[in-house]
Protein backbone atom coordinates (compact mmCIF):
# COMPACT_ATOMS: atom_id res chain seq x y z
CA UNK A 1 0.00 0.00 0.00
CA UNK A 2 2.97 2.87 -0.01
CA UNK A 3 2.91 3.26 -3.61
CA UNK A 4 -0.70 3.46 -2.80
CA UNK A 5 -0.63 6.26 -0.54
CA UNK A 6 2.18 7.82 -2.72
CA UNK A 7 -0.18 8.29 -5.35
CA UNK A 8 -2.92 9.54 -3.51
CA UNK A 9 0.32 12.11 -1.32
CA UNK A 10 0.81 13.17 -5.33
CA UNK A 11 -2.64 13.58 -6.45
CA UNK A 12 -3.45 16.16 -3.53
CA UNK A 13 -0.39 17.69 -4.19
CA UNK A 14 -0.95 18.37 -7.46
CA UNK A 15 -4.62 19.43 -6.48
CA UNK A 16 -3.39 21.77 -3.81
CA UNK A 17 -1.12 23.43 -6.54
CA UNK A 18 -3.91 23.86 -9.04
CA UNK A 19 -6.33 25.49 -6.63
CA UNK A 20 -3.46 27.83 -5.27
CA UNK A 21 -4.58 30.06 -8.53
CA UNK A 22 -1.30 31.01 -8.62
CA UNK A 23 0.36 29.71 -11.65
CA UNK A 24 1.78 32.15 -13.16
CA UNK A 25 5.27 32.09 -11.69
CA UNK A 26 7.26 29.04 -13.31
CA UNK A 27 8.22 27.66 -10.82
CA UNK A 28 5.14 26.39 -9.71
CA UNK A 29 4.50 24.79 -13.31
CA UNK A 30 8.10 23.06 -12.69
CA UNK A 31 7.00 21.89 -9.44
CA UNK A 32 3.72 20.48 -11.02
CA UNK A 33 5.41 18.71 -13.73
CA UNK A 34 7.53 17.26 -11.21
CA UNK A 35 4.60 15.98 -9.50
CA UNK A 36 3.32 14.67 -12.31
CA UNK A 37 6.57 12.80 -13.59
CA UNK A 38 6.59 11.50 -9.76
CA UNK A 39 2.87 10.22 -10.36
CA UNK A 40 3.87 8.66 -13.45
CA UNK A 41 6.73 6.75 -12.27
CA UNK A 42 4.64 5.27 -9.38
CA UNK A 43 1.92 3.88 -11.95
CA UNK A 44 4.76 2.27 -13.83
CA UNK A 45 6.41 0.98 -11.07
CA UNK A 46 2.72 -0.19 -9.86
CA UNK A 47 2.49 -2.30 -13.23
CA UNK A 48 5.80 -3.65 -13.22
CA UNK A 49 4.85 -5.22 -9.75
CA UNK A 50 1.75 -7.07 -11.43
CA UNK A 51 -0.28 -5.60 -8.30
CA UNK A 52 -3.35 -3.85 -8.50
CA UNK A 53 -4.34 -0.82 -5.73
CA UNK A 54 -7.22 1.51 -5.21
CA UNK A 55 -7.14 4.77 -4.36
CA UNK A 56 -9.46 5.41 -1.57
CA UNK A 57 -11.15 8.76 -1.85
CA UNK A 58 -10.37 11.55 -0.12
CA UNK A 59 -13.13 12.70 2.83
CA UNK A 60 -11.48 15.89 2.59
CA UNK A 61 -10.81 18.11 -0.19
CA UNK A 62 -7.00 18.65 -0.81
CA UNK A 63 -5.62 21.98 0.45
CA UNK A 64 -2.39 24.23 -0.62
CA UNK A 65 -1.68 22.76 3.32
CA UNK A 66 -1.68 19.43 2.14
CA UNK A 67 1.21 20.29 -0.15
CA UNK A 68 2.98 22.52 1.67
CA UNK A 69 3.15 21.43 5.59
CA UNK A 70 5.62 18.79 5.95
CA UNK A 71 6.62 18.37 2.12
CA UNK A 72 6.26 14.50 3.37
CA UNK A 73 7.84 13.22 1.10
CA UNK A 74 11.04 10.77 2.04
CA UNK A 75 14.10 10.72 0.10
CA UNK A 76 12.64 7.55 -1.94
CA UNK A 77 9.65 9.68 -2.91
CA UNK A 78 12.01 11.92 -4.99
CA UNK A 79 12.79 12.02 -8.43
CA UNK A 80 15.27 9.35 -8.84
CA UNK A 81 18.41 10.56 -11.34
CA UNK A 82 16.47 9.36 -14.77
CA UNK A 83 13.29 11.12 -13.69
CA UNK A 84 15.38 14.53 -12.89
CA UNK A 85 16.78 14.02 -16.35
CA UNK A 86 13.58 13.54 -18.22
CA UNK A 87 12.22 16.61 -16.72
CA UNK A 88 15.40 18.52 -17.93
CA UNK A 89 14.68 17.31 -21.50
CA UNK A 90 11.00 17.79 -21.01
CA UNK A 91 11.73 21.33 -20.39
CA UNK A 92 14.44 21.97 -23.18
CA UNK A 93 12.05 20.50 -25.72
CA UNK A 94 9.52 23.13 -24.54
CA UNK A 95 11.50 26.12 -24.46
CA UNK A 96 12.75 25.06 -27.81
CA UNK A 97 9.13 24.45 -29.14
CA UNK A 98 8.38 28.56 -27.50
CA UNK A 99 11.78 29.35 -29.84
CA UNK A 100 10.12 28.30 -32.84
CA UNK A 101 6.90 29.59 -32.37
CA UNK A 102 8.82 33.17 -31.56
CA UNK A 103 10.60 32.46 -34.64
CA UNK A 104 7.28 31.99 -36.84
CA UNK A 105 5.35 34.60 -35.65
CA UNK A 106 8.34 37.77 -36.16
CA UNK A 107 8.32 35.75 -39.88
CA UNK A 108 4.95 35.40 -40.50
CA UNK A 109 2.49 37.78 -38.09
CA UNK A 110 3.51 40.82 -40.23
CA UNK A 111 1.34 43.53 -41.93
CA UNK A 112 3.14 42.63 -44.88
CA UNK A 113 4.97 40.02 -47.19
CA UNK A 114 8.63 40.63 -47.23
CA UNK A 115 8.94 37.84 -49.81
CA UNK A 116 6.35 39.86 -52.32
CA UNK A 117 8.49 43.29 -51.30
CA UNK A 118 11.74 41.67 -52.97
CA UNK A 119 9.29 40.66 -55.73
CA UNK A 120 8.76 44.01 -56.49
CA UNK A 121 11.66 46.14 -55.43
CA UNK A 122 14.52 43.67 -56.52
CA UNK A 123 16.71 46.48 -56.52
CA UNK A 124 16.18 50.27 -54.68
CA UNK A 125 19.14 52.65 -55.12
CA UNK A 126 18.82 54.80 -52.24
CA UNK A 127 20.19 57.71 -53.72
CA UNK A 128 16.72 58.64 -55.29
CA UNK A 129 14.50 60.25 -53.38
CA UNK A 130 11.43 58.14 -54.21
CA UNK A 131 13.65 54.56 -53.42
CA UNK A 132 14.64 55.98 -50.34
CA UNK A 133 11.12 56.59 -49.38
CA UNK A 134 10.45 53.50 -50.32
CA UNK A 135 12.88 51.67 -48.09
CA UNK A 136 12.12 53.85 -45.22
CA UNK A 137 7.87 52.81 -45.58
CA UNK A 138 9.61 49.26 -45.29
CA UNK A 139 11.28 49.46 -41.90
CA UNK A 140 8.47 51.44 -40.36
CA UNK A 141 5.94 48.46 -41.29
CA UNK A 142 8.65 46.41 -40.43
CA UNK A 143 8.03 43.74 -37.54
CA UNK A 144 5.41 41.87 -35.44
CA UNK A 145 2.62 44.63 -35.10
CA UNK A 146 1.32 45.74 -32.13
CA UNK A 147 -2.84 46.04 -31.24
CA UNK A 148 -4.22 48.50 -29.27
CA UNK A 149 -6.14 46.83 -26.59
CA UNK A 150 -8.93 47.27 -23.42
CA UNK A 151 -7.24 47.94 -20.34
CA UNK A 152 -9.03 48.89 -17.01
CA UNK A 153 -7.01 52.04 -17.43
CA UNK A 154 -8.37 53.06 -21.25
CA UNK A 155 -12.07 51.82 -19.51
CA UNK A 156 -11.63 54.13 -17.15
CA UNK A 157 -10.63 57.39 -19.01
CA UNK A 158 -13.32 56.42 -21.68
CA UNK A 159 -16.13 56.55 -18.54
CA UNK A 160 -14.34 59.80 -18.25
CA UNK A 161 -14.84 61.27 -21.21
CA UNK A 162 -18.48 60.15 -21.57
CA UNK A 163 -19.14 62.37 -18.07
CA UNK A 164 -17.69 65.19 -19.93
CA UNK A 165 -19.93 65.03 -23.29
CA UNK A 166 -23.65 63.92 -21.90
CA UNK A 167 -25.10 64.06 -25.65
CA UNK A 168 -23.31 61.32 -25.87
CA UNK A 169 -23.76 59.01 -23.03
CA UNK A 170 -26.32 57.34 -25.17
CA UNK A 171 -23.60 55.29 -27.26
CA UNK A 172 -20.96 54.48 -24.30
CA UNK A 173 -21.28 50.74 -24.81
CA UNK A 174 -20.48 51.46 -28.82
CA UNK A 175 -17.16 52.68 -27.24
CA UNK A 176 -16.66 50.67 -24.09
CA UNK A 177 -17.44 46.74 -24.15
CA UNK A 178 -19.20 45.55 -21.00
CA UNK A 179 -16.82 43.53 -18.55
CA UNK A 180 -19.78 39.93 -19.90
CA UNK A 181 -18.61 41.12 -23.66
CA UNK A 182 -14.88 41.35 -22.61
CA UNK A 183 -15.17 37.96 -20.76
CA UNK A 184 -16.19 35.86 -24.05
CA UNK A 185 -13.26 37.28 -26.59
CA UNK A 186 -9.61 35.31 -26.38
CA UNK A 187 -8.09 38.86 -26.39
CA UNK A 188 -8.54 42.45 -25.75
CA UNK A 189 -7.80 43.74 -29.25
CA UNK A 190 -9.98 46.91 -29.67
CA UNK A 191 -11.50 46.38 -32.96
CA UNK A 192 -14.69 48.38 -33.75
CA UNK A 193 -17.10 49.11 -37.40
CA UNK A 194 -16.86 51.83 -39.09
CA UNK A 195 -18.55 54.88 -37.12
CA UNK A 196 -19.89 58.08 -38.51
CA UNK A 197 -20.39 60.54 -35.83
CA UNK A 198 -23.65 63.38 -37.32
CA UNK A 199 -24.63 66.21 -35.69
CA UNK A 200 -24.95 70.26 -36.33
CA UNK A 201 -21.74 71.96 -35.85
CA UNK A 202 -20.92 73.17 -32.29
CA UNK A 203 -22.66 70.16 -30.99
CA UNK A 204 -19.10 68.58 -29.45
CA UNK A 205 -18.25 66.44 -32.48
CA UNK A 206 -14.63 67.24 -32.87
CA UNK A 207 -14.30 68.23 -29.40
CA UNK A 208 -15.38 64.79 -28.44
CA UNK A 209 -13.17 63.54 -31.13
CA UNK A 210 -10.33 64.92 -29.77
CA UNK A 211 -10.32 63.60 -26.55
CA UNK A 212 -10.95 60.16 -27.90
CA UNK A 213 -7.67 60.73 -29.64
CA UNK A 214 -5.91 61.43 -27.31
CA UNK A 215 -7.03 58.31 -24.80
CA UNK A 216 -6.44 56.16 -27.65
CA UNK A 217 -3.22 57.25 -28.37
CA UNK A 218 -2.49 55.86 -31.77
CA UNK A 219 -4.30 57.74 -34.59
CA UNK A 220 -4.19 59.23 -37.82
CA UNK A 221 -6.71 62.67 -38.66
CA UNK A 222 -7.74 63.39 -42.18
CA UNK A 223 -9.60 65.99 -43.31
CA UNK A 224 -11.68 65.67 -46.54
CA UNK A 225 -13.01 68.97 -46.75
CA UNK A 226 -13.99 70.22 -50.46
CA UNK A 227 -10.64 70.02 -53.20
CA UNK A 228 -8.93 67.07 -50.87
CA UNK A 229 -7.85 64.11 -53.24
CA UNK A 230 -7.99 60.57 -53.11
CA UNK A 231 -4.04 60.53 -52.60
CA UNK A 232 -4.26 61.87 -49.49
CA UNK A 233 -5.55 58.78 -48.49
CA UNK A 234 -3.94 56.07 -50.68
CA UNK A 235 -0.94 57.80 -51.71
CA UNK A 236 0.70 58.79 -55.73
CA UNK A 237 2.65 57.06 -57.83
CA UNK A 238 5.86 56.24 -57.26
CA UNK A 239 6.92 57.77 -60.79
CA UNK A 240 5.86 61.70 -60.17
CA UNK A 241 8.51 63.47 -58.53
CA UNK A 242 8.33 64.21 -54.56
CA UNK A 243 5.10 61.11 -54.01
CA UNK A 244 4.79 59.05 -51.39
CA UNK A 245 2.34 57.21 -49.49
CA UNK A 246 -1.04 58.14 -48.68
CA UNK A 247 -2.47 59.16 -44.41
CA UNK A 248 -3.58 55.05 -44.94
CA UNK A 249 -0.43 53.86 -44.92
CA UNK A 250 1.26 56.12 -42.25
CA UNK A 251 -1.41 55.57 -39.84
CA UNK A 252 -0.12 52.13 -39.32
CA UNK A 253 4.01 53.28 -39.28
CA UNK A 254 5.81 51.82 -36.38
CA UNK A 255 5.16 53.84 -32.86
CA UNK A 256 7.26 52.91 -29.98
CA UNK A 257 9.22 50.88 -31.91
CA UNK A 258 6.48 48.58 -33.49
CA UNK A 259 3.88 48.84 -36.33
CA UNK A 260 0.34 49.51 -35.07
CA UNK A 261 -1.96 47.13 -36.81
CA UNK A 262 -5.40 48.84 -35.25
CA UNK A 263 -4.48 52.57 -35.22
CA UNK A 264 -7.85 55.43 -35.00
CA UNK A 265 -8.25 56.66 -38.47
CA UNK A 266 -10.57 59.85 -38.53
CA UNK A 267 -12.04 60.81 -41.44
CA UNK A 268 -13.34 64.78 -41.09
CA UNK A 269 -16.12 66.00 -42.65
CA UNK A 270 -16.38 63.33 -45.06
CA UNK A 271 -19.65 64.62 -45.88
CA UNK A 272 -17.53 67.82 -47.65
CA UNK A 273 -15.26 65.27 -50.20
CA UNK A 274 -15.85 64.58 -53.61
CA UNK A 275 -17.61 61.70 -55.06
CA UNK A 276 -18.78 60.13 -57.98
CA UNK A 277 -16.87 63.02 -60.66
CA UNK A 278 -13.80 60.62 -61.49
CA UNK A 279 -10.47 61.98 -61.38
CA UNK A 280 -7.92 62.86 -58.18
CA UNK A 281 -11.25 63.75 -56.45
CA UNK A 282 -13.10 61.50 -56.33
CA UNK A 283 -12.60 59.54 -52.74
CA UNK A 284 -15.66 56.97 -53.95
CA UNK A 285 -12.94 54.19 -54.90
CA UNK A 286 -10.50 54.46 -51.85
CA UNK A 287 -13.46 54.21 -49.67
CA UNK A 288 -14.80 51.11 -51.34
CA UNK A 289 -11.28 49.60 -50.42
CA UNK A 290 -10.45 50.68 -47.06
CA UNK A 291 -14.25 50.54 -45.41
CA UNK A 292 -13.92 46.94 -46.49
CA UNK A 293 -12.17 44.75 -44.18
CA UNK A 294 -11.89 41.63 -46.64
CA UNK A 295 -10.21 44.12 -49.36
CA UNK A 296 -8.41 46.58 -46.92
CA UNK A 297 -6.68 43.11 -45.77
CA UNK A 298 -5.04 43.59 -49.54
CA UNK A 299 -4.54 47.07 -49.46
CA UNK A 300 -1.74 48.52 -52.05
CA UNK A 301 -1.08 51.90 -51.16
CA UNK A 302 -0.35 53.62 -55.29
CA UNK A 303 3.03 54.30 -53.70
CA UNK A 304 4.04 51.38 -51.67
CA UNK A 305 2.78 48.58 -54.11
CA UNK A 306 3.28 45.77 -51.17
CA UNK A 307 -0.13 44.81 -50.10
CA UNK A 308 -0.07 45.86 -46.65
CA UNK A 309 -2.91 44.24 -43.77
CA UNK A 310 -5.09 47.32 -42.99
CA UNK A 311 -8.16 45.50 -42.19
CA UNK A 312 -8.05 45.99 -38.66
CA UNK A 313 -7.67 50.09 -38.64
CA UNK A 314 -10.73 51.59 -36.37
CA UNK A 315 -12.54 54.46 -39.21
CA UNK A 316 -14.30 57.34 -37.20
CA UNK A 317 -15.89 59.85 -39.80
CA UNK A 318 -17.57 63.27 -38.93
CA UNK A 319 -20.21 64.76 -40.66
CA UNK A 320 -22.67 67.75 -40.33
CA UNK A 321 -25.08 66.94 -43.27
CA UNK A 322 -25.20 62.93 -44.81
CA UNK A 323 -27.46 63.49 -47.37
CA UNK A 324 -23.95 64.75 -49.16
CA UNK A 325 -22.63 61.50 -48.67
CA UNK A 326 -23.74 58.69 -51.58
CA UNK A 327 -25.28 55.94 -50.07
CA UNK A 328 -22.46 53.22 -50.88
CA UNK A 329 -20.43 55.02 -48.91
CA UNK A 330 -23.05 55.42 -46.00
CA UNK A 331 -23.66 51.75 -46.30
CA UNK A 332 -20.39 51.01 -45.21
CA UNK A 333 -20.51 52.47 -42.10
CA UNK A 334 -23.10 50.25 -39.61
CA UNK A 335 -22.67 52.46 -36.60
CA UNK A 336 -24.70 56.09 -37.17
CA UNK A 337 -24.26 58.15 -34.36
CA UNK A 338 -26.69 61.26 -34.14
CA UNK A 339 -25.34 63.55 -32.01
CA UNK A 340 -27.94 66.26 -30.22
CA UNK A 341 -27.08 69.51 -29.37
CA UNK A 342 -26.51 70.43 -25.83
CA UNK A 343 -29.06 71.74 -23.75
CA UNK A 344 -28.85 75.14 -21.93
CA UNK A 345 -28.75 73.70 -18.60
CA UNK A 346 -26.08 70.60 -19.99
CA UNK A 347 -23.91 73.74 -21.28
CA UNK A 348 -23.81 75.87 -17.95
CA UNK A 349 -23.60 72.53 -15.58
CA UNK A 350 -20.86 70.44 -17.58
CA UNK A 351 -20.08 72.23 -20.95
CA UNK A 352 -19.05 75.57 -19.05
CA UNK A 353 -16.65 73.58 -16.13
CA UNK A 354 -14.90 71.61 -18.43
CA UNK A 355 -13.90 74.45 -20.84
CA UNK A 356 -13.05 75.89 -17.52
CA UNK A 357 -10.40 72.94 -16.66
CA UNK A 358 -8.55 72.59 -19.64
CA UNK A 359 -8.83 76.37 -20.25
CA UNK A 360 -6.70 76.46 -16.64
CA UNK A 361 -4.38 73.63 -17.95
CA UNK A 362 -4.41 74.78 -21.40
CA UNK A 363 -3.02 78.27 -20.27
CA UNK A 364 -0.71 77.41 -17.34
CA UNK A 365 -3.06 78.82 -14.82
CA UNK A 366 -1.85 79.05 -11.43
CA UNK A 367 -5.21 77.12 -9.66
CA UNK A 368 -4.54 79.20 -6.41
CA UNK A 369 -4.92 82.69 -8.21
CA UNK A 370 -8.74 81.67 -9.94
CA UNK A 371 -11.81 80.25 -8.19
CA UNK A 372 -12.16 76.32 -7.83
CA UNK A 373 -15.85 76.75 -9.86
CA UNK A 374 -16.97 79.99 -12.28
CA UNK A 375 -19.82 82.00 -9.92
CA UNK A 376 -23.08 80.80 -11.39
CA UNK A 377 -23.91 84.09 -12.37
CA UNK A 378 -20.83 84.26 -14.44
CA UNK A 379 -21.48 80.98 -16.24
CA UNK A 380 -24.95 82.79 -17.22
CA UNK A 381 -22.95 85.38 -18.98
CA UNK A 382 -20.71 82.61 -20.19
CA UNK A 383 -23.78 81.25 -22.35
CA UNK A 384 -24.87 84.39 -23.55
CA UNK A 385 -21.41 86.13 -24.98
CA UNK A 386 -20.37 82.17 -26.31
CA UNK A 387 -24.04 82.39 -28.19
CA UNK A 388 -24.11 78.89 -26.84
CA UNK A 389 -21.32 77.67 -28.85
CA UNK A 390 -18.94 75.71 -26.88
CA UNK A 391 -16.01 76.30 -29.29
CA UNK A 392 -16.53 79.98 -28.37
CA UNK A 393 -16.39 79.64 -24.56
CA UNK A 394 -12.45 79.38 -23.82
CA UNK A 395 -12.73 82.90 -25.99
CA UNK A 396 -14.78 84.10 -23.13
CA UNK A 397 -13.28 82.78 -20.45
CA UNK A 398 -9.79 84.53 -21.39
CA UNK A 399 -11.61 88.34 -21.87
CA UNK A 400 -13.37 87.32 -18.40
CA UNK A 401 -10.47 86.45 -16.27
CA UNK A 402 -8.87 89.60 -17.42
CA UNK A 403 -11.34 91.98 -16.98
CA UNK A 404 -12.31 90.00 -13.39
CA UNK A 405 -8.50 90.48 -11.90
CA UNK A 406 -8.41 92.09 -8.84
CA UNK A 407 -6.34 92.27 -5.34
CA UNK A 408 -7.28 89.81 -2.67
CA UNK A 409 -4.74 89.54 0.54
CA UNK A 410 -1.84 90.79 -1.19
CA UNK A 411 -2.23 88.45 -4.59
CA UNK A 412 -3.69 89.38 -7.77
CA UNK A 413 -6.02 86.63 -8.70
CA UNK A 414 -8.88 86.52 -11.36
CA UNK A 415 -12.69 86.32 -9.75
CA UNK A 416 -14.82 85.77 -12.54
CA UNK A 417 -17.28 88.01 -11.26
CA UNK A 418 -17.70 91.30 -13.01
CA UNK A 419 -19.43 94.45 -12.17
CA UNK A 420 -21.63 96.15 -14.44
CA UNK A 421 -19.43 98.34 -16.17
CA UNK A 422 -17.16 95.14 -17.15
CA UNK A 423 -20.29 92.84 -18.21
CA UNK A 424 -21.65 95.89 -20.63
CA UNK A 425 -18.17 96.17 -22.32
CA UNK A 426 -17.93 92.70 -22.67
CA UNK A 427 -21.79 92.33 -24.12
CA UNK A 428 -20.56 95.36 -26.38
CA UNK A 429 -17.40 93.23 -27.58
CA UNK A 430 -18.85 90.00 -28.43
CA UNK A 431 -22.10 91.63 -29.92
CA UNK A 432 -19.70 93.31 -32.46
CA UNK A 433 -19.22 91.67 -35.95
CA UNK A 434 -16.07 90.40 -35.74
CA UNK A 435 -17.40 87.73 -32.87
CA UNK A 436 -20.43 86.31 -35.40
CA UNK A 437 -23.09 87.70 -33.44
CA UNK A 438 -25.57 86.73 -36.12
CA UNK A 439 -24.34 83.52 -36.17
CA UNK A 440 -27.37 80.02 -35.34
CA UNK A 441 -27.07 79.66 -31.49
CA UNK A 442 -25.82 75.51 -31.30
CA UNK A 443 -28.16 74.62 -27.84
CA UNK A 444 -31.82 72.87 -27.47
CA UNK A 445 -34.23 74.86 -24.91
Amino acid sequence: MDQNKNMLSIAKKAVALLDNNDLSDETKYEQLATLLVQFAFTCTNISNSEETYTIEESDEAPTEEDYTEDQDFDESDEPNDYLQEAIREANEVMQEEERTENQDSAEHDSLFSIDEFNRIYSSLDTTKENDKNISSIKESLSGVPYFKEYTEEHIQKMKDLFEKYPNFKEYEEIFIPSKEVLSLKTDKKILMSNILIIGEPSCGKSSFVNKLCEIYGYYHRTTLGSGSVNFTLTGGDKGYDKSNCGDILRSLFKKDGHPIANPLVILDEIDKADYGYGGDRDLSGAFSVLLEKNNAKHFADNFFKVEVDASHINYIAIANDISKIPAHILSRFPIKLNIRNYTKEEIKSVVIENQYKDWITDNSINTKLVPEHIPEKTKELIFELSHGRPREVPSVLSQIAAKSICQKNECVIASFSLDENNTRELRKLFESESFGNNRKIGFQN
